[in-house]
């Protein structure tokens, strides 16, 4: 080199200079590309995404469950002494008390004795509420059946259905006579049919002549 003239071995020196620093800026570009790279470098922003995913995550909403199946209902008509007489539709084990309610409750003139407001009901049945004084038919009694009127019903030895049969008595009512008459002894007249919860006056006058006590 040193055999070179002088403004050759400037030019060497200047390339080497030059090849120093262009060496230098690519070292530092890979070094860049490396920090970028490196997890602990990258860590802040796969947080913020990690974060905005959970957000996302919680703002979706539920799988749609399965709807519950609804309760068996019934379709009942009432009339009578209630205040919105109309047909109802009733979960199947509601009582006559329900739907008494579900009509606006008794007027003021309702004869609530005459029914039986525990009593169950059955699909399209009709019930009617009768009023004070209001002697009902069978027909419009809670449970509508046909009354045995050519031999009076021995209220000492009728079974439950028997009692049953009789206009404005139903199945709850016709047990209650029975267990008032195991507990208490044969009735003596029939007026002591009274003392049975849920006769009262006017259910008791709809039966006089189609009950008797043997002797």
């Amino acid at each position: 080199m040193q055999h070179l003239p002088a403004l050759a071995r400037h030019k060497l020196k200047l390339f080497a200079a030059i090849a120093l620093i262009l060496g230098g800026l690519i070292l530092g570009v890979k070094w860049s590309g490396a920090a970028a790279a490196d997890p602990a470098v990258a860590t802040p922003e796969l947080q913020d995404i990690a974060v905005a995913m959970a957000d996302v995550d919680a703002e979706a909403p539920a799988p749609p469950t399965a709807e519950a199946t609804p309760d068996e209902r019934v379709i009942v008509y009432v009339s009578g002494a209630v205040r919105a007489p109309d047909v109802y539709q009733l979960p199947k084990a509601a009582r006559i008390k329900d739907l008494v309610l579900a009509a606006g409750g008794f007027t003021t003139d309702a004869d609530p004795e005459q029914i039986n407001l525990a009593e169950r009901m059955d699909d399209g049945q009709h019930i009617h509420v009768p009023r004070r004084g209001e002697v009902a038919s069978a027909s419009d009694s809670a449970n509508p059946k046909p009354a045995d009127t050519d031999r009076p019903v021995d209220i000492n030895t009728a079974s439950e259905a028997d009692l049953d049969g009789l206009p404005g008595i139903g199945q709850a009512l016709a047990r209650r006579i029975i267990e008032y008459r195991t507990t208490n002894g044969s009735f003596k007249a029939i007026e002591d049919l009274r003392n049975v919860k849920g006769i009262g006056p006017a259910l008791f006058e709809k039966i006089t002549s189609l009950i008797t006590v043997g002797s």
